[in-house]
């Protein structure tokens, strides 16, 4: 019996020790040698890093371009803005940087306009993804093709009586644009003029077309090229639920900075504002003019009153289930009462009906 306990005891010291020697044999991480580092080992950290510094690189030199663009063309044209206004700029800066690809220039003081906005729109050099994604979605035709762009807005004096919708168009976005406005579709169709030939105008009248553009306004087109769009109205570009004929007569004009023959476009506007302020409208013109207005109106008139007549009857059906859930609560007695009520009170009417038909 001795002798079993002692085979056991050193069957138990020997498994001990055989653990200790395997946890010894396990090496630990502490063990291995460390590797010298090498340039390999940092390739995505330099790559995001080189990618960092390429995109703020680009950021940099894109709005340095764009900025050059911007003060180019002011340097060339405030001159002759100064001739034209009273105020050119905000009165701190002549022009105003609204972003990397948009500078303003505020502009007002000036016969027949109340105020102006030149827009210069430029190409986003400086950022390389939005440029990218603006040339694909340009190429399936989600927005307009990117280039340097001057967008021109005068807001005219309130004591122009004549209000209108006009549009002189690249032939190029005539048609899509014609459709999608609001203003142009409803009220405008198109009219020939002497214009050059890859421009399409649209108008109320034939006759108002041609005085628009004789003289001045007709001899900056015919000498110049670039222009996207030049549209008068004084309604919204899109379709609104209530519609207001009263606002300000607005000038908008497109065209295109990089075009070499489109620097006469700069003095369009102006020479249009003129043509506006003397401009006699004959009495067929004055007639179709007012009659358009009219009917636009009218359309718009019956459409609010389908929408008060359509809210009214929603109304009467919500009190009339209101007053049948009311009267469902009631007990037999108080609906005895109400039914008698309502009897003697649709007698009455009845009663009125018949003494106004005698």
């Amino acid at each position: 019996m001795a002798t079993r306990s002692i085979i056991y005891l050193a069957a138990s010291l020997m498994t001990v020790l055989a653990s200790d020697e395997t946890k010894q044999a396990i090496p630990l991480p502490t063990d291995y040698p460390l590797r010298p580092l090498v340039w390999t080992d940092f390739i995505t950290e330099l790559v995001c890093i080189g990618f960092l510094v390429l995109y703020v690189g680009i950021w940099w030199q894109g709005a340095r371009t764009n900025q050059n663009v911007a003060t180019t063309w002011t340097s060339a044209n405030v001159e002759y803005l100064h001739e034209q206004f009273s105020l050119v700029g905000s009165g701190k800066a002549t022009l105003v940087k609204d972003g990397p690809a948009d500078y303003l220039l505020y502009t007002s003081g000036r016969r027949n306009v109340q105020f102006g906005h030149w827009w210069i729109k430029l190409t986003p050099r400086n950022d390389p993804i939005t440029y990218v994604m603006s040339l694909v979605f340009s190429l399936v035709g989600w927005v307009k093709p990117i280039k340097d762009r001057m967008d021109v807005t005068l807001t005219l004096n309130k004591e122009l009586s004549n209000k209108f919708v006009f549009a002189v168009l690249d032939k190029s976005i005539a048609k899509e644009t014609h459709e999608k406005r609001f203003d142009l579709s409803k009220m405008t169709k198109i009219a020939t003029v002497n214009v050059p030939s890859h421009l399409t105008v649209y108008a109320e009248s034939q006759k108002l077309a041609e005085l628009l553009l004789n003289g001045k306004t007709g001899e900056i087109l015919r000498q110049s090229s670039g222009l996207e769009s030049l549209i008068i109205t004084y309604l919204p570009d899109y379709e609104p639920e209530r519609l207001n004929a009263d606002k300000d007569l607005k000038l908008t004009m497109v065209y295109d900075l990089n075009n070499a023959q489109a620097s006469p476009l700069i003095g369009l506007p102006c020479a249009l504002a003129d043509t506006l302020g003397n401009l006699h409208l004959p009495a067929d013109v004055t007639t179709k003019l007012n009659k358009n207005k009219a009917e636009l109106q009218k359309i718009f008139a019956k459409r609010e009153a389908e929408d008060r007549a359509e809210e009214i009857a929603k109304k009467k059906l919500e009190a009339k289930r209101a007053q049948e859930d009311r009267i469902k609560n009631l007990s037999p007695s108080e609906q005895r009462k109400f039914d008698e009520k309502e009897r003697i009170r649709e007698k009455k009417k009845e009663q009125k009906k018949r003494t106004k038909r005698a």
